[in-house]
């Protein structure tokens, strides 16, 4: 099984312009597992551009 990530922004772009285009697909249909999917996709995109930096309880506080 081929493994399936985003690389760079144009395709970070284009997963996004589908996702808007199929946000209402229906639960069970091909679009929505293609929605689960792509927003999956975007999400580890995101998370490895902007890692979240661990802060103490204090900092976050402050």
């Amino acid at each position: 099984m081929e493994t399936m990530e985003i690389r760079d922004e144009v395709q970070y772009e284009t997963a996004l312009n589908r996702i808007w285009t199929i946000f209402d697909a229906e639960d069970g249909s091909r679009e929505k597992k293609e929605l689960d999917l792509l927003s999956n996709l975007v999400t580890e995109y995101e998370i490895k551009l902007h890692p979240l930096k661990e802060e103490s309880v204090l900092e976050v506080v402050q």
